[in-house]
């Protein structure tokens, strides 16, 4: 059994032999990092959590507004041109079911993130998009420390 490299591999650490060996295997794509942020955000299961409207929105404000000062900050120039990956990983003392919960748990963070890459940071449905490919992960963090990655990646052509 062949081991293929990671699916996200920075611009020029895959020589071309690489390329080559692998590219019967599976489809290589090279892709540039744009971003690579850690912010202090604490995400939950929004679709197992029961509290009280003013906790949860007030938590979505904050997630929003992490996301939006972040933006605000560093000024990322995104291009549009080619498809992106946005790789979201949540840090936190214990791990979420990853086909449900781990996606529900970045949706206002994905709502926030699509809107100022699409420069639509208003409106909502920025995320709905055939430009951006969303991936989740997890791991694992210190009692009580909770975080999010957020890396962005876009596709390079093959020269």
């Amino acid at each position: 059994m062949i081991s293929a490299p990671s699916p996200y591999i920075e611009n020029n650490t895959i020589t071309q032999d690489q390329v080559a060996k692998y590219s019967d295997y599976c489809k290589v794509i090279i892709m540039k990092k744009l971003i690579d942020w850690i912010l202090p955000v604490k995400t939950v299961s929004e679709s197992n959590v029961h509290e009280h409207w003013t906790k949860w929105g007030k938590r979505h404000r904050m997630q929003k507004k992490r996301i939006k000062e972040a933006f605000l900050q560093n000024r990322p120039l995104i291009p549009l041109d080619n498809l992106l990956h946005v790789v979201l990983t949540r840090i936190a003392p214990r791990s979420l079911d990853e086909h449900d919960n781990l996606p529900m748990a970045f949706k206002y963070i994905v709502d926030a993130l699509a809107g100022h890459i699409m420069d639509k940071p208003t409106n909502g449905t920025a995320d709905d998009t055939k430009s951006i490919a969303w991936h989740y992960k997890q791991e694992k963090g210190q009692p009580r420390q909770y975080a999010i990655r957020i890396e962005i990646y876009q596709d390079e052509a093959m020269k």
